[in-house]
């Protein structure tokens, strides 16, 4: 390093840009910076034609590379060599520098240091909320850094290497175990809902009401409500054929559409809602969470906009509110609360026959038997999408309404013991975090 005792960082880095004018037909490589310095990943891969710029940015090995849109989230990189060639846009500033006069690795650290990322979070400026603040490459380029010799700056380098190496492997290790936990709450949700869950149950109980019962009176009960004009008449949907079974069911249980379970179904109004900055709850797919809805980012419209939001259908209690596009498709909660509230977009509303209905349902919602059927019906390329009809063509098993109540008693069991087990995985992978904050921390002060 050059002999300034107080130098800066656009002392060592220049910033570079390799234009590349796309072409319609070819496949790019996009790449993303990681938050907490956990480097570069290609988050997605485009022709030219699907891509609104005209033209990137290309990267190469060893480039210094930061998201100036969540530096603040710590999202600064090293370009590892199997992503050389990938393109970024110019959210992405990209720099180069003399490996004779900087180690790379311990400039990474160094702005991840905390102290550096309060810094870049006070110093991020925009016209709007903090997710769409920008930190600028000539704040980021006149941050000082101490002038030290190369020689020592290889020392700091190797030490957090070495923790990094450590602390990766608890990471992998915590990843482990969050997948093999969806892998158990799958084979748990397929087990509820094929009957192997309630099996006892079953000869507990051999004379239960059938299922085909509890469907007859969900029939009545719409016809109720088709006669006095409350809901339309659905046009029927075609007979279940046995191609279509994907498996069998125990005695009493039957196959049937979704719109056969329900009493009510409805799509959100296709368009954006005049927001207000107080009024009524409206819920977006952000709200919605396989926890329950989550207001802490709460939207609101007035009393016209909801009005006219909730025309076709008002949202009540014990309602099931479905994500049907975006990045978040397929999750779906249960209203929990008595608050006034309507939807925004990319949702549809279901109401049961009952709250075992609609809690019965919000499992089968979260099980791989539904999106086998969903693979096949997406549409929509930028974002994926489910059409309302599809949904309420897809079959569902359906037990007795008595051994519906005994799955459910058992899922909230086994998922509540899943959690909790979620949760200390999570504190694990929120202590590596910290603890390698600490060790760059130390190293710097050693």
């Amino acid at each position: 390093m050059k002999t300034n005792q107080n130098p800066t960082i656009g002392t060592f880095l220049k910033q570079i840009k390799r234009e590349v004018i796309l072409d319609n037909n070819t496949t790019y490589k996009l790449l993303g910076v990681k938050w907490y310095g956990k480097g570069a990943f290609v988050r997605e891969e485009k022709t030219g034609g699907d891509i609104k710029a005209k033209k990137l940015y290309r990267v190469k090995t060893g480039d210094f590379i930061y998201n100036r849109l969540f530096a603040w989230k710590s999202s600064f990189a090293i370009i590892e060599k199997e992503f050389d060639g990938c393109l970024v846009s110019n959210e992405f500033p990209v720099f180069t520098y003399d490996q004779t006069e900087i180690n790379i690795n311990y400039l990474l650290d160094y702005i991840l240091l905390p102290s550096n990322i309060d810094y870049v979070n006070r110093m991020s400026k925009g016209v709007s909320g903090i997710s769409r603040n920008r930190f600028k490459e000539r704040i980021f380029l006149d941050m000082k850094i101490p002038g030290i010799s190369t020689q020592k700056q290889n020392r700091i380098s190797s030490q957090t290497h070495k923790s990094r190496c450590a602390i990766a492997e608890l990471e992998d290790e915590v990843t482990r175990q969050q997948s093999l936990l969806k892998k158990i709450r799958q084979s748990i949700l397929h087990d509820a809902i094929s009957g192997k869950l309630t099996e006892q149950w079953r000869r507990d109980n051999s004379h239960a009401e059938p299922a085909s019962e509890l469907l007859k009176r969900i029939k009545a009960e719409k016809d109720r409500l088709v006669k006095a004009k409350k809901i339309k008449r659905q046009k029927p949907l075609p007979p279940i054929t046995e191609d279509e079974i994907p498996f069998e069911l125990p005695k009493g249980w039957v196959w049937a559409h979704i719109e056969d379970f329900n009493l009510l179904y409805v799509d959100c109004p296709h368009s954006t809602p005049k927001y207000t900055q107080n009024g009524y709850l409206c819920v977006l797919s952000q709200n919605i969470t396989d926890n329950g809805l989550n207001f802490d980012s709460a939207k609101f419209v007035d009393q016209k906009e909801y009005e006219k939001r909730v025309s076709r259908l008002v949202p009540q209690q014990g309602d099931i509110i479905y994500i049907r596009e975006g990045g978040r498709l397929g999750i779906s909660s249960i209203i929990d609360c008595k608050e006034p509230l309507c939807l925004g977009q990319r949702v549809m509303l279901f109401r049961s026959y009952s709250t075992i209905g609609a809690r019965f349902l919000n499992y089968f919602l979260k099980s791989q038997v539904i999106w086998s059927h969903i693979n096949k019906s997406l549409a929509g390329a930028a974002s994926p999408r489910i059409n309302i009809k599809n949904i309420v063509s897809y079959l569902i098993p359906v037990p007795p309404f008595d051994e519906q109540r005994e799955i459910i008693k058992k899922l909230d069991y086994s998922f509540e013991y899943l959690s909790r087990i979620e949760i200390q995985i999570s504190n694990a992978q929120q202590n590596s975090e910290m603890l390698m904050q600490v060790v760059i921390k130390e190293a710097f002060n050693a």
